[in-house]
């Protein structure tokens, strides 16, 4: 078949004059009787582990007596997109909301959360943790707050 192909490609190059000899290179056999697997494959999609996450007002959110809490964690240039959870003692909280965002290279993705939490279910010294994950950091990447709540004391009496 090896020399099939050189006469063939030497006949070509004969009936082409005006195409300097050194300047025609023949394609490898192989690439006329298989296909070409690797230019038919679809390159497997990059996986980027998000920013480290961030929450709004961090890392000591202070608020009155009382008051609820609205937490807001972004996850920003992942791909594939973050997911988020959030943790209080060890335990995963239900009831976020989340947004994600597709970025100009149209690629990466940002992930926004935002969790409610009610005055009666917070506590001043509580720790809750924004946990940011997807396929390139399956276990994820964390950040925290620190809930302060401000009492509000009436002064004494004054007796006179």
């Amino acid at each position: 078949m090896g020399i099939g192909v050189a006469a063939s490609w030497s006949l070509a190059q004969q009936h082409s004059p005006s195409i300097p000899r050194r300047a025609r290179t023949p394609d490898p056999p192989e690439s006329r009787t298989q296909p070409n697997l690797l230019r038919h494959r679809t390159p497997h999609p990059l996986e980027v582990p998000p920013d480290d996450p961030v929450i709004s007002g961090g890392p000591v959110v202070s608020l009155r007596a009382g008051d609820p809490l609205n937490l807001t964690c972004h996850a920003d240039n992942a791909k594939p997109a973050a997911s988020i959870i959030w943790i209080r003692n060890g335990e995963v909280l239900n009831g976020a909301m989340y947004s994600k965002t597709l970025l100009r290279d149209g690629r990466r993705e940002s992930t926004v959360s935002t969790l409610y939490l009610s005055a009666t279910n917070i506590e001043t010294g509580q720790q809750i943790i924004c946990r940011a994950s997807n396929k390139a950091v399956p276990n994820g990447k964390e950040t925290s707050i620190t809930i302060d709540i401000q009492r509000e004391y009436a002064p004494p009496p004054l007796y006179t």
